[in-house]
């Protein structure tokens, strides 16, 4: 199963004639969700509980309530997530049963992700005078957290990783601590051994959303009024862009190697209200359409999922 990597761009829904239908309903989560994961046989749903619903239809089961958390991850026969509340890192068997605690005091973590051994995460230390940014390490199955960079001046808001290294990249935030940079795309060994090297400085634009497909790395870059997504081959550092985007409402993107879509989410007015637009990319070919937002999306060979409407409904479009 390829998961989606979020991105938040922006651009303007489209008239494009006829609206096409909202997919088949695969089922619906007992709770809303914000995050899903799955494996070849299940799709798995986070929100106030844990749940898991088979891919090939039926009702949903809670393997663990109240876990309040996101940032679902899925490697062996685990699950890994973010408890918010009380800012640790959790895991639990796909059997269920109880939940296991694998690191505390975990402030602010984002971007939860495995590479088959370890688990790789963004913390922030909020509580602590100079507000350091950190990337950390640890065993899937337990054991010391590592970490691999500490910060300060710079926020890291993104984070993808390959074989080899850590990609990040850091902007500016705002807030106590003075931010002076550096801003852009950066990597570094993924043991830390290294010192991190600029792959792409910002200088002051726009640049969100990063993911790594393959040997490519993409991100959207540019004003609201031209935003565009750019693809950089890593083995040559070319930068292209891959899709030049219209003006409009939030996006999320879901991409693989096999293709990608683009979730807009857009508004009307009191009486219209909002809906979401499941699209291909680059063509902009309309592929489904609901009433509501699309909270959480994800991919394998053969479809799109998406969660739309409540949080519950977890639909699919077939590629």
């Amino acid at each position: 199963m390829r998961l989606m990597a979020g991105l938040a761009i922006t651009f303007v829904a489209i008239a494009c004639g006829r609206k096409p239908g909202s997919g088949e309903l695969l089922g619906e989560f007992q709770q809303p969700v914000g995050a899903i994961a799955a494996d070849a046989t299940a799709m798995y749903g986070l929100g106030a509980d844990l749940e898991r619903m088979p891919l090939s239809g039926g009702p949903s089961v809670v393997l663990a309530s109240g876990p309040g958390g996101f940032s679902l991850v899925v490697a062996g026969d685990s699950l890994f997530w973010y408890g918010e509340v009380e800012k640790t890192i959790l895991t639990l068997t796909k059997a269920g049963g109880t939940s296991r605690v694998l690191a505390s005091l975990q402030h602010d973590l984002g971007r939860l992700q495995s590479d088959g051994t370890h688990l790789y995460w963004i913390a922030n230390d909020y509580l602590t005078a100079t507000e350091p940014w950190t990337i950390r390490s640890m065993p899937l199955g337990g054991g010391p957290v590592t970490e691999l960079l500490s910060v300060t001046g710079v926020a890291i808001s993104e984070m993808v990783l390959d074989d080899s290294r850590i990609y990040f990249l850091t902007e500016y935030r705002g807030g106590t601590v003075p931010q002076t940079g550096p801003y852009g795309i950066q990597a570094m060994p993924k043991d830390g051994s290294r010192p991190p090297v600029m792959l792409l400085p910002s200088e002051g634009a726009f640049i969100g959303g990063l993911m790594r497909v393959g040997t490519g790395l993409f991100w959207a870059e540019g004003t609201i009024a031209t935003p565009k997504i750019r693809r950089m081959e890593l083995g040559t550092g070319e930068i292209t862009t891959f899709v030049q985007l219209p003006l409009a409402g939030s996006t999320t993107l879901a991409i693989d190697l096999a293709g990608a879509f683009g979730f807009v989410h857009d508004c009307g007015n009191r009486d219209t209200g909002c809906w979401t637009w499941l699209r291909s990319l680059p063509d902009g070919k309309d592929r489904a359409f609901v009433d509501g937002f699309e909270s959480a999306a994800a991919l394998d060979a053969r479809y799109v999922y998406w969660v739309v409407g409540n949080g519950r409904e977890l639909r699919r479009v077939p590629r």
